[in-house]
C-alpha cells in the first residue's frame, strides 16, 4: 500500500513539474514573441534578398535600386555607396535632361540621401541636374504626371532647400495647384473622381515636411482619408486590390507625419505579406515580388528611422550602422532564445500528452480488471 502511494505521489509530482516547465516555455516562447519586434532582423533579411536579387554594383537611375539605395542609407550600410554614387553621375551624364518628371525627383531624392552632390553634374545635352526641362517647364511631364509628380517635386525642393525659376514652381503655387486636385472624399488618384490609398499616402509623405498653412489643410486630409478607408475596408485597398505596396506607402507616410500608432498597425500588416526568405509577396498568399520588397524595406527602414529620431530623407550618417548591427544582434539572440524555448515547450507537451495517456491506459486496465474480477 506505502508504496502504491509513493508512486502515486510521485507521479503526480512529474505530471506537475511536467505542466509547470510546458507553461513556463509557452510563455518565453510565444507570450514574450508578441511583444517582440525583431525590427533589424526583419530589415537585414529583406536587405539579404534584395542585395542578392537586384545590382547596385553596377545600376543606378533605376526605380527599384534607387529605392534600396535610399534604405540602405537609412540604417547606415554604405556597402554600395562609392559604387553607386559612379553608376548614378554616370547615368545622369548619359542621359537627356527631359527624363520624366519623377524619375528626376526620385534620382534627386537618393542623391540627396546618399550625400551626393549634384550641384556639377550635366545631362548629355549640356544641361545642369537642376536645369531639367521637368524642373522648369510645367507643360513637360510634371503637368502630364499630376498630382504625385508635383508633390515629388515640392520634396525635392523643401529637401535641397532650392526654387525653380517658374514662377508656377513656387511652394505657394504647387501647394495651390496639389490642393486643386483633393476629390470629394478627401483622397488624391492618379485617375477617377474616387481617392486612392497609394496616391494619397505618396501626397502626405511629401507634404508632411512643409511648415504651411494649406500643407497641413492637404496633410490632415490624407490622413483623414487613409483612416476612413481602413476602418471601411480593415485593410488598405488600391483600385480593388490589397496590395503590400499600399500598406508600404501608407507605412511611409504614416512615420513621416509622427503618427506611430497608424504606422505600427500598418507594419503589423504588412508583415502578412512577408516570405521566409525575406521578401514579400504583391498579395497575401503570393509570390516573391521584387518591387513589393523594396517598398516594403523602404517602410521598414523609415519606422527604423523614427525610433532613432531622424526622418526617412534624413542624408546619410555612417554611425547609423553600428546601432543597427548592434540591435541586429541582439535580435538574432533573442530569436535563438524563442526557437531553444519552443523546442523545450514542444518536448514537454510530447511528455505530458504521454503522461496522461499512460495514466489514463493504466486506470482503464485496472477498473476493466476489477469489472472482470467482480464479475
Amino acid at each position: 500500500m506505502k508504496k502504491k502511494y509513493i508512486v502515486g505521489i510521485s507521479a503526480v509530482l512529474f505530471i506537475v513539474v511536467t505542466l509547470c516547465v510546458v507553461i513556463f516555455s509557452w510563455h518565453k516562447a510565444f507570450s514574450s514573441e508578441s511583444d517582440l519586434n525583431f525590427l533589424a532582423a526583419k530589415i537585414d533579411n529583406t536587405v539579404e534578398y534584395l542585395k542578392k536579387n537586384l545590382n547596385l554594383e553596377e545600376t543606378a537611375g533605376n526605380s527599384n535600386e534607387d529605392w534600396l539605395f535610399i534604405s540602405l542609407c537609412r540604417i547606415g550600410d554604405d556597402s554600395f555607396l562609392e559604387e553607386y554614387t559612379f553608376n548614378l553621375l554616370k547615368y545622369i551624364g548619359n542621359s537627356s535632361s527631359d527624363l520624366s518628371s519623377t524619375e528626376l525627383s526620385r534620382i534627386a531624392i537618393s542623391a540627396y540621401v546618399g550625400g551626393i552632390d549634384l550641384k556639377n553634374v550635366s545631362f548629355s545635352d549640356g544641361k545642369s541636374f537642376f536645369e531639367a526641362e521637368a524642373f522648369n517647364d510645367y507643360g513637360s511631364s510634371a503637368k502630364k504626371q499630376g498630382v504625385v509628380a508635383l508633390s515629388y517635386l515640392l520634396l525635392v525642393q523643401n529637401l535641397y532647400k532650392i526654387s525653380f525659376e517658374q514662377d508656377f514652381y513656387s511652394e505657394e503655387n504647387l501647394l495651390s495647384e496639389i490642393n486643386s486636385y483633393i476629390l470629394s472624399d478627401g483622397g488624391f488618384s492618379i485617375t477617377g473622381d474616387v481617392g486612392d490609398v497609394d496616391t494619397t499616402a505618396i501626397v502626405l509623405l511629401c507634404l508632411s515636411y512643409i511648415e504651411n498653412p494649406i500643407a497641413k489643410k492637404i496633410v490632415n486630409s490624407c490622413i483623414l482619408f487613409l483612416e476612413k478607408s481602413y476602418e471601411n475596408n480593415g485593410k488598405y485597398v488600391s483600385f480593388g486590390v490589397e496590395s503590400s505596396e499600399s500598406v508600404s506607402q501608407v507605412a511611409l507616410a504614416y512615420i513621416s507625419v509622427g503618427n506611430l500608432e497608424n504606422a505600427k498597425d500598418a507594419e503589423r500588416t504588412l508583415l502578412r505579406f512577408s516570405l521566409p526568405d525575406g521578401s514579400y509577396s504583391h498579395t497575401i498568399g503570393g509570390e516573391s515580388n521584387i518591387l513589393s520588397s523594396v517598398q516594403a524595406l523602404n517602410a521598414l527602414t523609415s519606422i527604423w528611422a523614427e525610433k532613432h529620431g531622424f526622418l526617412p530623407f534624413s542624408p546619410f550618417s555612417a554611425d547609423r550602422y553600428d546601432k543597427f548591427n548592434s540591435e541586429l544582434s541582439a535580435d538574432l539572440l533573442r530569436i535563438s532564445d524563442i526557437i531553444i524555448w519552443k523546442s523545450v515547450y514542444y518536448i514537454f507537451l510530447l511528455i505530458l500528452i504521454c503522461e496522461f495517456l499512460i495514466i489514463s491506459v493504466f486506470f482503464f486496465v485496472r477498473r476493466f480488471r476489477s469489472l472482470k474480477s467482480n464479475s
